[in-house]
């Protein structure tokens, strides 16, 4: 499906659901004096621990899909099975489910993309993001 695409894929590639972190509301008597606030916890980690990139590591990031990558692949593969045009299957895939992010792109374009992602998962439980390569501890930390 990724060479269908004409999308970057390596054997070597680390995934992980999106989840744009929001400042949490204040509801005291102090609420509108400035100062920190904090964000929320991932809710969609899997295993017994969540890694939170880095914006380092964020830069990293070359592939962003709105949904689960697996699950919006078999969805394509299924609308393909059932006779959809592969012209027309192509271009859901590449205009409403993936983006590319290309190597340099600024750190608030990428987060954007991501944004966008999250925004359009429509009933996916989360979108994902891919780096091709590994996860290395240097590259966030563990929730």
């Amino acid at each position: 499906m990724f060479a269908f695409l004409d999308l970057p894929y390596d054997e070597a590639f680390a995934c992980g659901s999106i989840e744009m972190a929001q400042q949490e509301r204040r509801t005291s008597p102090f609420a509108k004096r400035p100062g920190v606030q904090t964000t929320r916890k991932p809710a969609d980690d899997y295993g017994s621990h969540a890694f939170i990139l880095n914006d380092t590591a964020v830069k990293l990031i070359r592939l962003v899909c709105a949904g689960d990558f697996q699950n919006v692949v078999c969805q394509l593969v299924t609308e393909i099975l059932s006779g959809k045009a592969l012209a027309e299957v192509r271009d859901f895939a590449l205009n409403e489910k993936f983006r590319r992010i290309a190597e340099g792109t600024p750190l608030d374009e990428v987060e954007e993309v991501l944004r966008w992602a999250d925004t359009n998962k429509g009933s996916w439980p989360y979108a994902e993001a891919r780096l091709l390569q590994p996860v290395r501890e240097e590259d966030g930390l563990w929730a």
